[in-house]
C-alpha cells in the first residue's frame, strides 16, 4: 500500500476549503488539525476525513437549525394534552411508596430489601477483600463469586447476618452445590473461616 505524503493530504484539506495546521502527516489514525471555511479550528484523522466526516461544529450548527421548532407548540405530540406542571394530576407528588403508578402493597420480599441494604453490601465487600477473592472450598480466583452465609440467611436473624465470620467466599458452582445442604455443611466452614482468622 502506498504511503500518503504530507503534501498530498494538504492538498485534500484545501480542495473542502480548509486549511491543514498540523505540519507533519504519520499515518491515518493520526489526528490532524484544522481550520475549516467557517474558520472553526478542530482535529481530525485521514480515515475519518476519507469517509466524508468533516468540521463538527458547522455539522451540529447545520442540523440544529433544521430540528429548531420541530417539537414546539402545536408540532408537539402532547400540545394541549394539559399535561404539564400544575396541569398534570400528578404534579408535586412524590411518586414513591403508595402514591407510585406501581405500587403493589409493599409486597417486596425482605430479603430483596436487606441485599440491597447498604449493611448487605458491605458485609459482601469485606468477605471478599478477607477471602482475597478466591473461592474457599476449590480456590477459584475472581469470576463469578458469592458471599454465602455459612449459616442460612432464612433461619437467622440479628447480627448473625451481618457477622463476617458468618460469610465465606465461594464460586457460583461450589454456591450451586451447597443449595439446600447449607446446614450439612455448616460446621465444616465455620472451622475452615476459623483457621483462617487465626492466622
Amino acid at each position: 500500500m502506498k504511503t500518503l505524503t504530507y503534501e498530498f493530504v494538504k492538498d485534500q484539506f484545501a480542495k473542502e476549503g480548509y486549511k491543514l495546521l498540523s505540519e507533519e502527516y504519520v499515518n491515518c489514525g493520526m489526528k490532524l488539525d484544522y481550520i475549516c471555511d467557517r474558520g472553526h479550528r478542530h482535529s481530525i484523522s485521514w480515515a475519518s476525513f476519507q469517509q466524508g466526516h468533516r468540521c463538527r461544529k458547522c455539522y451540529d450548527q447545520r442540523n440544529s437549525k433544521s430540528r429548531k421548532g420541530k417539537y414546539m407548540g402545536e408540532h408537539n405530540p402532547n400540545f394541549g394534552k394539559g399535561l404539564f406542571g400544575e396541569h398534570n394530576p400528578n404534579f408535586g407528588k412524590g411518586l414513591f411508596g403508595e402514591n407510585h403508578w406501581n405500587w403493589k402493597g409493599g409486597i417486596t420480599p425482605e430479603r430483596k430489601k436487606d441485599i440491597n441494604s447498604p449493611e448487605y453490601k458491605q458485609w459482601r465487600t469485606d468477605i471478599f477483600i478477607r477471602d482475597n477473592y478466591t473461592c474457599q472450598t476449590c480456590d477459584q480466583k475472581g469470576g463469578n463469586l458469592r458471599a454465602h452465609h455459612i449459616l442460612p440467611w432464612s433461619k437467622f436473624e440479628g447480627l448473625i447476618r451481618y457477622n463476617t465470620s458468618n460469610g465465606i467466599t465461594l464460586c457460583r458452582s461450589c454456591h450451586e452445590f451447597l443449595r439446600g445442604k447449607e446446614m450439612i455443611y455448616a460446621h465444616s466452614l465455620i472451622k475452615l473461616n476459623a483457621a483462617k482468622e487465626a492466622v
